[in-house]
């Protein structure tokens, strides 16, 4: 017979995995967060303007013209116009305006301009990165309740710490808030199944129509949903089925 673990050492081994994925978080947060305002790239300049006829929509209550792309971009299109309110701007201008200005004032003085980039822009992507990364916390905690807390942490730490994912973190797009959104609502959604409480389920759906709004593949999580909460019905033992699938039309329609 195995001993068991010392209480003792069981609270210490909690609290180095607590520390560990406050020091994972907190790499993540800077990494997400230093050196917004240095590189350029080809679509960002889009959304930019894309937020700002989304925010000018807003303030004149024309709501047909918050409809700025297929994708549709919701989510994105918020960040950017939350971007504009906390710079206190009533409207920023085009993007390519922000450097025609700088280009002008180099022609008249004969002295080169700093270009930079603009601060709408460089707002829009620390705001992104900071909800991609509260939504790292989040999956983090529903993951130390469907794993072991050294597989949350092992989670955390891929996830967290993936250039691919971090990378497009630092950009104000599309692709980061799909994945953060659609992670969450998948948690959520097996976290509801194995102890069916509700605010596990809820969360799925808010997450799940987050991703939906801000970009069409997220209309994937239907079928995926579907797909999980019959292999969960198959696996079931045949009198558990019946009280379990009410429980899955339920989840379907959330």
């Amino acid at each position: 017979m195995s001993a068991q673990p010392h209480p003792e050492h069981k609270q210490l081994a909690a609290r180095y995995e607590i520390a560990l994925a406050l020091v994972v978080l907190a790499a993540a947060l800077a990494l997400r967060l230093t050196g917004l305002n240095v590189f350029v790239t080809p679509d960002e300049h889009h959304w930019y303007d894309r937020s700002r006829a989304f925010h000018n929509a807003l303030q004149s209550g024309d709501l047909a013209e918050t409809f700025q792309s297929v994708h549709p971009g919701v989510v994105t299109m918020w960040v950017g116009a939350a971007s504009i309110r906390s710079l206190g701007l009533d409207d920023p201008g085009p993007y390519d305006d922000f450097f025609k200005v700088r280009q002008q004032a180099a022609e008249r003085t004969g002295k080169p301009q700093t270009l930079g980039l603009p601060p709408v822009l460089v707002r829009s992507r620390a705001i992104l990165a900071i909800v991609t990364w509260l939504c790292l916390g989040a999956s983090y905690l529903l993951m130390r309740k469907l794993f072991d807390r050294f597989t949350a942490l092992i989670a955390l730490a891929l996830l967290a710490l993936d250039p691919f994912f971090l990378a497009h973190s630092r950009l104000h797009h599309l692709d980061a808030l799909l994945a953060s959104f659609m992670t969450v609502s998948i948690l959520g959604l097996v976290l509801y199944l194995q102890n069916g409480k509700w605010r596990y389920l809820i969360l799925s759906g808010v997450a799940g129509g987050l991703a939906i709004s801000n970009k069409s593949p997220g209309a994937f999580l239907a079928p995926r949903t579907a797909l999980v909460l019959g292999l969960d019905l198959l696996l079931l033992p045949a009198a558990a089925r019946r009280q379990a699938l009410g429980r899955s039309v339920v989840a379907l329609m959330a």
